[in-house]
């Protein structure tokens, strides 16, 4: 038996930290609730969402092995969208692209209560799936690995492209009664144009 590197030790105790974590995380921690706080909580208080969602309990994490569903990837976007954290934001993008088994266009519709939120709701499916056709069209589909040898990516453009498509619900969303101005981490309105 070939001796074991440290490398193997260490990836024995990830994986051993990782089970423990989703014991803990399934009989202790609850899951934070769906739907979120409104906007204006959330803006009262923009560090709640961090409490709420901290960064190393994310289900993106391999480690933590964490149940998760397509809404609340969306009700987290929400969230980082509202109070202005774009790195949170843009890694929350990422890791709703690399679950390429949850194509874009089946995001169920939450008949979200809060007629803001729902209609926020509806403007971030369509950037993720304008974001999401943009990588498509370039010959990039969901389901590829993150690295490629150079080898393999002309075999990767040439596979037919398949588009994600406006979801149904979210062209339904009533538009707002008024014009809301969300504030940006400054705390100032933008100008209207």
């Amino acid at each position: 038996m070939p001796p074991s590197s440290p490398f193997d030790d260490l990836k024995a105790q990830r994986q051993l930290r990782g089970a423990w974590k989703t014991l803990i995380f399934n009989v202790f921690k609850p899951v934070p609730a769906l739907p979120p706080p409104v906007h204006i909580q959330l803006l009262s208080d923009p560090s709640s969402v961090c409490r709420r969602l901290p960064y190393l309990d994310h289900p993106g994490f391999q480690a933590n092995h964490l149940p998760d569903s397509p809404l609340a990837s969306f009700y987290r976007l929400y969230e980082y969208f509202v109070i202005h954290e774009p790195v949170a934001f843009r890694n929350e993008i990422q890791y709703f692209w690399r679950r390429h088994e949850w194509p874009g266009c089946n995001v169920p519709d939450p008949h979200d209560p809060d007629p803001l939120r729902y209609a926020l709701f509806a403007a971030l499916t369509e950037i993720l799936i304008t974001s999401f056709n943009m990588q498509i069209n370039r010959g990039l589909p969901r389901d590829v690995p993150k690295l490629l040898h150079e080898s393999e990516f002309e075999a990767i453009r040439a596979r037919p492209r398949i588009f994600d498509v406006q979801l149904a619900w979210a062209l339904q969303v009533p538009p707002l009664q008024k014009t809301v101005f969300l504030r940006d981490a400054r705390g100032t309105k933008p100008a209207e144009e």
